[in-house]
Protein backbone atom coordinates (compact mmCIF):
# COMPACT_ATOMS: atom_id res chain seq x y z
CA UNK A 1 0.00 0.00 0.00
CA UNK A 2 2.83 2.38 0.94
CA UNK A 3 4.57 1.63 -2.35
CA UNK A 4 1.35 2.46 -4.20
CA UNK A 5 0.98 5.75 -2.34
CA UNK A 6 4.60 6.67 -3.07
CA UNK A 7 4.05 5.87 -6.75
CA UNK A 8 0.92 8.04 -6.84
CA UNK A 9 2.82 10.87 -5.14
CA UNK A 10 5.61 10.65 -7.73
CA UNK A 11 3.10 10.73 -10.57
CA UNK A 12 1.43 13.80 -9.09
CA UNK A 13 4.81 15.55 -8.85
CA UNK A 14 5.61 14.74 -12.46
CA UNK A 15 2.20 16.03 -13.54
CA UNK A 16 2.70 19.25 -11.56
CA UNK A 17 6.13 19.86 -13.07
CA UNK A 18 4.80 19.21 -16.56
CA UNK A 19 1.95 21.65 -16.02
CA UNK A 20 4.32 24.32 -14.80
CA UNK A 21 6.49 23.76 -17.84
CA UNK A 22 3.53 24.28 -20.13
CA UNK A 23 2.79 27.63 -18.44
CA UNK A 24 6.38 28.75 -18.91
CA UNK A 25 6.83 27.78 -22.54
CA UNK A 26 7.59 31.39 -23.41
CA UNK A 27 10.62 31.28 -21.09
CA UNK A 28 12.19 28.21 -22.69
CA UNK A 29 15.74 29.24 -23.62
CA UNK A 30 18.45 26.75 -24.53
CA UNK A 31 22.05 27.75 -25.17
CA UNK A 32 23.78 25.80 -27.92
CA UNK A 33 27.20 25.96 -29.51
CA UNK A 34 28.89 28.96 -31.13
CA UNK A 35 26.59 31.57 -29.64
CA UNK A 36 23.35 30.01 -30.87
CA UNK A 37 20.33 30.08 -28.57
CA UNK A 38 16.99 28.35 -29.08
CA UNK A 39 13.96 30.19 -27.71
CA UNK A 40 10.65 28.37 -27.97
CA UNK A 41 12.02 26.40 -30.93
CA UNK A 42 13.39 29.46 -32.77
CA UNK A 43 17.12 30.00 -33.28
CA UNK A 44 18.82 33.23 -32.22
CA UNK A 45 22.45 34.26 -32.57
CA UNK A 46 24.69 36.18 -30.20
CA UNK A 47 26.57 38.52 -32.52
CA UNK A 48 28.80 39.87 -29.79
CA UNK A 49 27.03 43.24 -29.72
CA UNK A 50 27.67 45.61 -26.79
CA UNK A 51 24.02 45.30 -25.73
CA UNK A 52 24.21 41.49 -25.68
CA UNK A 53 21.07 41.38 -27.83
CA UNK A 54 20.27 38.15 -29.68
CA UNK A 55 19.05 38.32 -33.28
CA UNK A 56 16.87 35.62 -34.84
CA UNK A 57 18.22 33.65 -37.77
CA UNK A 58 15.05 33.98 -39.85
CA UNK A 59 12.01 36.17 -40.42
CA UNK A 60 8.61 35.60 -38.89
CA UNK A 61 6.71 33.25 -41.19
CA UNK A 62 9.86 31.79 -42.78
CA UNK A 63 10.83 28.16 -42.35
CA UNK A 64 14.50 28.72 -43.15
CA UNK A 65 17.04 31.54 -43.37
CA UNK A 66 16.62 31.55 -47.16
CA UNK A 67 12.90 32.28 -47.08
CA UNK A 68 11.38 35.75 -47.06
CA UNK A 69 8.61 34.95 -44.60
CA UNK A 70 5.41 36.95 -44.15
CA UNK A 71 4.73 40.66 -44.44
CA UNK A 72 3.12 42.60 -41.59
CA UNK A 73 1.83 46.11 -41.10
CA UNK A 74 3.26 47.92 -38.08
CA UNK A 75 1.21 47.00 -35.02
CA UNK A 76 -0.58 44.10 -36.72
CA UNK A 77 0.01 40.41 -36.06
CA UNK A 78 -1.41 38.67 -39.14
CA UNK A 79 -0.50 38.79 -42.84
CA UNK A 80 -3.27 39.84 -45.21
CA UNK A 81 -4.10 40.17 -48.89
CA UNK A 82 -4.08 43.96 -49.09
CA UNK A 83 -1.89 46.48 -47.26
CA UNK A 84 -3.49 49.93 -47.45
CA UNK A 85 -4.71 52.54 -44.99
CA UNK A 86 -8.27 51.29 -45.40
CA UNK A 87 -7.24 47.79 -44.29
CA UNK A 88 -4.94 49.01 -41.51
CA UNK A 89 -6.10 47.95 -38.05
CA UNK A 90 -5.31 51.25 -36.33
CA UNK A 91 -6.97 53.59 -38.86
CA UNK A 92 -10.69 54.45 -38.77
CA UNK A 93 -10.94 56.16 -42.15
CA UNK A 94 -10.03 59.61 -40.85
CA UNK A 95 -7.18 59.20 -38.39
CA UNK A 96 -5.01 56.72 -36.53
CA UNK A 97 -6.67 55.29 -33.45
CA UNK A 98 -3.64 54.00 -31.54
CA UNK A 99 0.00 55.04 -31.17
CA UNK A 100 -0.92 58.68 -31.57
CA UNK A 101 -0.13 61.98 -29.91
CA UNK A 102 -3.35 61.57 -27.92
CA UNK A 103 -2.43 58.27 -26.26
CA UNK A 104 1.31 59.04 -26.14
CA UNK A 105 2.29 55.48 -27.02
CA UNK A 106 5.65 55.39 -28.79
CA UNK A 107 6.31 51.65 -28.52
CA UNK A 108 4.22 48.69 -29.62
CA UNK A 109 2.34 46.88 -26.87
CA UNK A 110 3.24 43.21 -26.56
CA UNK A 111 -0.19 42.30 -27.98
CA UNK A 112 0.62 44.32 -31.13
CA UNK A 113 4.20 43.09 -31.53
CA UNK A 114 4.12 40.29 -34.10
CA UNK A 115 7.39 38.78 -32.84
CA UNK A 116 6.04 38.49 -29.30
CA UNK A 117 2.66 37.13 -30.35
CA UNK A 118 4.04 34.58 -32.81
CA UNK A 119 7.26 33.49 -31.07
CA UNK A 120 6.71 34.09 -27.36
CA UNK A 121 7.00 36.71 -24.65
CA UNK A 122 10.81 36.83 -24.63
CA UNK A 123 10.84 37.71 -28.34
CA UNK A 124 10.03 41.11 -29.82
CA UNK A 125 10.78 43.46 -32.66
CA UNK A 126 14.05 45.43 -32.42
CA UNK A 127 13.98 48.99 -31.15
CA UNK A 128 15.36 52.10 -32.82
CA UNK A 129 18.66 52.04 -30.92
CA UNK A 130 19.11 48.30 -31.51
CA UNK A 131 18.73 48.67 -35.27
CA UNK A 132 21.38 51.38 -35.19
CA UNK A 133 23.65 49.09 -33.16
CA UNK A 134 23.25 46.29 -35.70
CA UNK A 135 24.27 48.61 -38.53
CA UNK A 136 27.12 50.42 -36.81
CA UNK A 137 28.69 47.51 -34.93
CA UNK A 138 28.47 44.80 -37.60
CA UNK A 139 30.00 44.16 -41.01
CA UNK A 140 27.42 44.14 -43.80
CA UNK A 141 28.17 42.24 -47.03
CA UNK A 142 25.73 42.16 -49.94
CA UNK A 143 25.25 38.63 -51.23
CA UNK A 144 23.69 37.62 -54.56
CA UNK A 145 22.02 34.21 -54.52
CA UNK A 146 23.23 33.60 -50.98
CA UNK A 147 24.47 30.01 -50.46
CA UNK A 148 23.44 29.29 -54.06
CA UNK A 149 19.81 29.96 -53.14
CA UNK A 150 17.57 32.26 -55.15
CA UNK A 151 17.69 35.03 -52.57
CA UNK A 152 19.69 38.25 -52.29
CA UNK A 153 20.40 40.17 -49.13
CA UNK A 154 22.99 41.11 -46.54
CA UNK A 155 25.19 38.81 -44.53
CA UNK A 156 25.56 40.65 -41.23
CA UNK A 157 28.59 39.64 -39.17
CA UNK A 158 28.97 40.73 -35.57
CA UNK A 159 32.11 41.63 -33.59
CA UNK A 160 32.51 38.01 -32.45
CA UNK A 161 32.39 36.59 -35.99
CA UNK A 162 28.87 35.17 -35.77
CA UNK A 163 26.44 36.20 -38.49
CA UNK A 164 22.83 36.35 -39.63
CA UNK A 165 21.36 36.76 -43.11
CA UNK A 166 18.75 39.43 -43.87
CA UNK A 167 16.92 38.72 -47.13
CA UNK A 168 16.04 41.59 -49.44
CA UNK A 169 12.36 40.76 -49.20
CA UNK A 170 11.01 44.01 -50.62
CA UNK A 171 7.63 45.13 -49.30
CA UNK A 172 3.93 44.73 -50.01
CA UNK A 173 2.66 48.21 -50.81
CA UNK A 174 -0.96 47.31 -51.45
CA UNK A 175 -1.65 43.91 -52.94
CA UNK A 176 1.65 43.71 -54.79
CA UNK A 177 5.06 42.63 -53.52
CA UNK A 178 7.64 45.08 -54.86
CA UNK A 179 11.45 45.27 -54.90
CA UNK A 180 12.00 41.68 -53.75
CA UNK A 181 15.65 40.82 -54.28
CA UNK A 182 16.60 44.50 -54.42
CA UNK A 183 15.48 46.11 -51.17
CA UNK A 184 14.98 44.92 -47.62
CA UNK A 185 12.63 46.54 -45.11
CA UNK A 186 12.30 45.45 -41.47
CA UNK A 187 9.92 46.58 -38.76
CA UNK A 188 11.10 48.54 -35.70
CA UNK A 189 9.19 48.39 -32.41
CA UNK A 190 9.24 52.02 -31.34
CA UNK A 191 8.58 55.48 -32.75
CA UNK A 192 11.73 57.41 -31.95
CA UNK A 193 11.90 60.60 -33.98
CA UNK A 194 8.55 61.54 -35.50
CA UNK A 195 6.47 64.13 -33.65
CA UNK A 196 3.23 63.51 -35.49
CA UNK A 197 3.32 59.75 -34.78
CA UNK A 198 2.27 58.96 -38.34
CA UNK A 199 5.53 58.00 -40.02
CA UNK A 200 7.19 55.06 -38.29
CA UNK A 201 10.82 54.10 -38.92
CA UNK A 202 12.09 50.93 -40.56
CA UNK A 203 15.45 49.25 -41.07
CA UNK A 204 15.86 49.69 -44.82
CA UNK A 205 18.58 48.64 -47.24
CA UNK A 206 19.62 47.79 -50.76
CA UNK A 207 22.98 47.07 -52.34
CA UNK A 208 25.29 49.85 -51.21
CA UNK A 209 22.74 51.55 -48.96
CA UNK A 210 21.83 50.78 -45.33
CA UNK A 211 19.63 52.96 -43.13
CA UNK A 212 18.67 51.61 -39.69
CA UNK A 213 15.93 54.19 -39.13
CA UNK A 214 14.50 55.30 -42.46
CA UNK A 215 11.43 57.53 -42.57
CA UNK A 216 9.12 57.59 -45.58
CA UNK A 217 7.89 61.13 -44.99
CA UNK A 218 4.30 59.83 -45.09
CA UNK A 219 2.23 57.31 -43.16
CA UNK A 220 2.89 54.57 -45.71
CA UNK A 221 5.34 52.57 -43.60
CA UNK A 222 2.56 52.05 -41.07
CA UNK A 223 0.27 50.19 -43.44
CA UNK A 224 2.77 48.61 -45.84
CA UNK A 225 3.50 44.92 -45.47
CA UNK A 226 7.06 44.70 -44.13
CA UNK A 227 9.35 41.90 -42.90
CA UNK A 228 9.72 41.11 -39.20
CA UNK A 229 12.99 39.88 -37.67
CA UNK A 230 12.69 39.13 -33.92
CA UNK A 231 15.27 39.86 -31.24
CA UNK A 232 15.60 38.62 -27.67
CA UNK A 233 17.68 39.04 -24.53
CA UNK A 234 19.51 36.23 -22.78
Amino acid sequence: MKKLLRLLAMLLCVFALTACGDDDNDDNITEGKDGVYVINGHKFVDLGLPSGLLWATRNVGAESIYEIGNYYSWGEIEPKNKYTLTTYKWFDGDEFTKYTREDGKRELDAADDVATVKWGKKCRLPKHAEAIELVTKCKWEWRLSYDNQSINGYLVTGPNGNSIFLPAAGANTGSLIQWSGEYGSYLIKDIARTEDYQDIEILHFNKGYINPTELSGTSSYRNWGISARPVATK
